[in-house]
């Protein structure tokens, strides 16, 4: 008992007081994805994250800026490790990085964007006219992919991204976002370019 003792004082020495992570909770979650290692998932639950890794459940704490505890769940395996997610340029959770095995350096797994932005029928909502400065501008839905057409230009594809935003396959420095009401549909487009965001007003569907 002693020794557990000295052990908890020793791991809270590392812990440093008076921090607070960067973003709301609801940011943290979702799917993320690693190309050896799978899918792991992050969910907020009575105002805790909770992740879940090959159906193994584990709930989280803070434990400092973005680093997040393992707490005891029912399969104690990721009690007492630590998740440190961290962010894109953009200010986004992009990512999270998990000391899955001892000899080898953390396994970072990428969030995935939202899953919504590749549902044929979710996507059917965006589609219609938008115009900008007098040109009329055609977002078409192709399998659940957006699509895109700017006059006297081609056709550009959307791509999700993190954010709920897209960005053109095309020139991916150029980020499309969009508007939504109360009721969940787009009022206008946005373009994000290097040298300035445009809107675009939805005109018709």
């Amino acid at each position: 008992m002693k020794n557990n003792k000295k052990a908890k004082k020793k791991k809270e020495a590392t812990r440093i007081k008076g921090t607070s992570h960067s973003h709301e909770l609801e940011s943290y979650t979702g799917t993320y994805q690693h190309p050896g290692y799978g899918k792991l998932t992050v969910h907020e639950k009575e105002e805790k994250l909770h992740f879940t890794y090959h159906d193994i459940k584990t709930p989280l704490e803070h434990w400092h800026y973005d680093v997040f505890n393992g707490l005891k769940g029912e399969d104690p395996v990721f009690q007492d490790m630590k998740l440190q997610f961290n962010s894109n340029l953009n200010g986004y959770i992009a990512e999270v990085k998990i000391p899955m095995e001892p000899s080898v350096e953390p396994i970072v797994f990428e969030k995935k964007p939202d899953e919504r932005l590749y549902d044929e029928t979710y996507l059917e909502r965006f589609t219609g006219k938008y115009t900008m400065a007098g040109d009329t501008l055609k977002v078409s839905l192709a399998g659940n992919q957006l699509k895109i057409k700017v006059p006297g230009q081609p056709q550009y594809t959307l791509v999700p991204a993190l954010g709920f935003q897209f960005k053109l396959k095309e020139y991916s420095i150029i980020g499309i976002s969009f508007t939504i009401n109360d009721e969940g549909y787009p009022t206008e487009l946005i373009f994000d370019q290097p040298g300035g965001r445009y809107e675009a007003k939805r005109v018709e569907q």
